[in-house]
């Protein structure tokens, strides 16, 4: 892992980025219940 000190703008922007993945990593597997 890589620490990385971002501004408050861009944790949140990377968050937001890892959950849209999240989501759409989830999706493309059947077996699991999508998030909503």
């Amino acid at each position: 892992m890589l620490e990385i000190i971002l501004t408050k703008k861009e944790s949140s922007s990377v968050i937001d980025s890892l959950y849209l993945v999240k989501i759409f990593l989830w999706n493309n597997q059947p077996k699991l219940p999508p998030i909503r």
